[in-house]
């Protein structure tokens, strides 16, 4: 493929994984080929690859009349992406468990835990009940780097790749709620300092334990979420589609 081409493969799927990303398409949306390339100002041929390449990660699938849309997840699908996060990163836990983490590897997960434990402080501070959505956006930098982290102590290449496309579907497929609550946020902060603890200690079982415990505890609670706004749609006649992930 000439630079040229390559470069408007990659614009375009910049493009459209951004609509995604911001909420601005949600599932359902059908794309058009045509109107694309008007917009971008670029042929069809490097946009065809590009959906055809977001099709593969998840983010579009094939509509009536094999049109491509942007994807809806079903609850059965959001508990099988959770499954898949539970069975990668609990292998991957147990095994960086038996590693010896570098001191500079320690500090970088104990700064994400701190940076998470700031919000509790914050929240107390402001007097409200839940994180307001800024703050919800650095908690899912905290939460997400932790995690991250953990896995690039043992996990392969194309386990990394599998896990970090698996939460980016459930951020954007799955259901609007509300900020975390200062109780959440406590909870959530004591699960990671007992599995970064575990883990330091070389105690593999226990951190498989205790990651397998957060990651059910959180699919379930998103399991919740999505039965509270399948009520709304009934109700409604609409379902958001795109929410800030644990």
């Amino acid at each position: 493929m000439h630079h040229k081409d390559s470069s408007a493969r990659e614009r375009a799927y910049e493009y459209i994984q951004g609509k995604i990303l911001s909420g601005e398409w949600s599932g359902g949306t059908v794309l058009s080929e045509l109107a694309l390339s008007k917009e971008m100002a670029i042929s069809r041929t490097p946009i065809r690859e590009a959906v055809r390449q977001l099709a593969g990660e998840g983010f579009l699938e094939q509509a009536p009349n094999r049109v491509m849309a942007v994807a809806s997840l079903t609850r059965a699908d959001i508990a099988d992406l959770y499954e898949l996060r539970e069975a990668i990163e609990v292998y991957a836990v147990g095994k960086a468990a038996r590693f010896t983490l570098s001191d500079a590897h320690l500090e970088r997960l104990r700064g994400f835990l701190k940076d998470s434990e700031a919000l509790v402080a914050d929240l107390d501070a402001s007097g409200r009940g839940r994180l307001d959505e800024e703050q919800m956006q650095r908690f899912i930098h905290a939460d997400l780097g932790f995690h991250t982290l953990l896995l690039h102590t043992a996990a392969n290449r194309r386990m990394l790749k599998l896990v970090s496309e698996t939460r980016l579907l459930i951020r954007i497929f799955s259901i609007r709620r509300d900020g975390h609550s200062a109780d959440q946020l406590r909870a959530i902060n004591r699960q990671h300092a007992a599995i970064l603890e575990a883990v330091a200690a070389g105690r593999g079982d226990e951190a498989k334990n205790l990651l397998g415990e957060h990651i059910r505890v959180s699919g379930q609670e998103r399991m919740e979420a999505y039965d509270h706004w399948e009520r709304e749609r009934v109700l409604n006649g609409s379902l958001p589609t795109h929410i800030a992930a644990r």
